[in-house]
């Protein structure tokens, strides 16, 4: 029983709040979670581009990863809690593809001459947008050490039984 008391006691005294542990952490970057929306994202447009795009399948899985473009990201920030970041990478996620798309329609790529610019521009346009939503956009305040998280902490003694003799008694210390 007093090694649940000492466990007890010391989880107490960890979650009271020290005045050097009230300043601010900073920020903390979540970009790894767009990131890797978007890398599944590209990855099956990429699939359905290779498999042609006269098939009715690859049409649908390009549409799938198209909505999956523009609402992963946003999604993720809403996740957070920042729904207004989430509006403004939703706009950038549309806009900066379109703009780039206009922009370079009628410039020769090396790959299919003065046909494909728009689409070539598009995809820039959709990888910067991917990155600015990583590098610029995915940061929130850090989490404050003074926050109450569950606290559970395995306790492991010797205990006396109901006959008398000491047993191992293995349980969970929780605090809510």
């Amino acid at each position: 029983m007093g090694c649940l008391l000492l466990i007890a006691a010391l989880a107490a005294g960890s979650a009271a709040a020290s005045p050097a542990a009230e300043a601010p952490l900073g920020v903390h970057w979540y970009g790894w979670q767009t990131l890797i929306a978007d890398a599944a994202v590209f990855g099956t447009f990429a699939l359905a581009v290779r498999s042609g795009s006269s098939s009715n399948g690859a049409r649908a899985v390009g549409a799938v990863a198209e909505l999956a473009y523009v609402f992963g990201g946003p999604i993720v920030h809403k996740a957070h809690g920042r729904e207004w970041t989430g509006a403004a990478d939703l706009g950038l996620r549309v806009a900066l593809p379109l703009v780039l798309a206009f922009a370079s329609q009628s410039s020769p790529t090396p790959y299919c001459g003065s046909g494909c610019g728009a689409a070539f521009g598009l995809l820039l346009g959709a990888g910067l947008a991917s990155a600015l939503d990583a590098a610029a956009l995915a940061w929130e305040p850090a989490p404050s050490p003074n926050v109450a998280r569950p606290l559970l902490i395995p306790v492991v003694q010797w205990a006396k039984g109901r006959d008398g003799v000491a047993h191992l008694a293995l349980g969970l210390l929780a605090a809510f």
